[in-house]
C-alpha cells in the first residue's frame, strides 16, 4: 500500500500501534525461515503465534469506539475462521498456557565422503545441535588413524502435526498475510474517516 507522507511521525497513534505490531510479527516470521535448532524454532514459533494473535486485539483496541467499526469488524474478522487460522490460534493457546507444541521437525543431512578402496567408514555425530555440519565426523574402520575427507550439508523442514503435507513456515506466512490484509483493511476503513489518504502499513 502506498502512502503520501515520508515521516512516520505523521501517522495517527492508532496506525503506529498497528504498524508496529505487524512489524513485530514479521520479524518473528523471518526468524522461523532460518535454519535453527529445534528448541530455537519452538521459541520463535511461540513468539510468532503470540504476537500474531494480538493483531486483531490491537485493531479492535484502536477502533472499537469508532462509528461503524463493530458491524464492519464482525464481518471482516471471519477471515480468521479458516481451518489453518483456527489451528494456529489453538497452537498459540497450547504454547502459552500449557507449554505444548504441535510442531515437528525433519532434518536432511547430505554427506560427501571419499571412501578409501576396500574400506568402510563410520559417520558419527558429536554434541546436541544436529544442525551444525562441523559436528559430523567420519572414521575409517579399516585404519583408525585415517581421516577420510568429508563434507556435510544440513537442511530442515518443519510442519504442524495437523498439516503434515504443508511446510510450517508456509502455513505461518499465509496466516501472516491474512492478518496483514485484515489490518490494512481496518486502517483504510477507519483512518479514511479522519484523514483524506491514510498512511499504509
Amino acid at each position: 500500500m502506498a502512502h503520501e507522507s515520508t515521516n512516520p511521525d505523521d501517522r495517527s497513534p492508532e496506525l503506529k500501534r498497528i504498524s508496529n505490531k505487524v512489524l513485530e510479527v514479521e520479524f518473528f516470521l523471518e526468524q522461523l525461515k532460518m535454519l535453527r535448532s529445534f528448541d530455537e524454532m519452538r521459541y520463535f514459533l511461540s513468539a510468532f503465534l503470540t504476537a500474531a494473535r494480538s493483531i486483531p486485539d490491537v485493531i479492535n483496541s484502536c477502533y472499537a469506539k469508532r462509528e461503524g467499526f463493530k458491524n464492519w469488524w464482525s464481518q471482516e474478522r471471519t477471515a480468521l475462521d479458516g481451518p489453518a487460522e483456527k489451528y494456529l490460534d489453538k497452537e498459540r493457546n497450547l504454547s502459552v498456557h500449557e507449554g505444548k507444541s504441535g510442531m515437528k521437525q525433519k532434518l536432511y543431512v547430505t554427506s560427501r565422503v571419499e571412501v578409501p578402496a576396500n574400506d568402510t567408514v563410520k559417520v558419527s555425530f558429536m554434541g546436541r545441535d544436529l544442525h551444525d555440519p562441523s559436528k559430523y565426523t567420519v572414521q575409517s574402520l579399516g585404519d583408525p588413524e585415517l581421516k577420510p575427507k568429508a563434507s556435510f550439508e544440513v537442511k530442515h523442514e518443519w510442519q504442524f502435526t495437523k498439516f503434515p503435507y504443508e511446510k510450517g513456515v508456509d502455513l505461518c506466512s499465509n496466516y501472516m498475510q491474512t492478518l496483514k490484509s485484515l489490518a490494512s483493511k481496518a486502517v483504510q476503513k477507519m483512518e479514511a474517516r479522519t484523514a483524506p489518504k491514510p498512511n499504509a502499513l
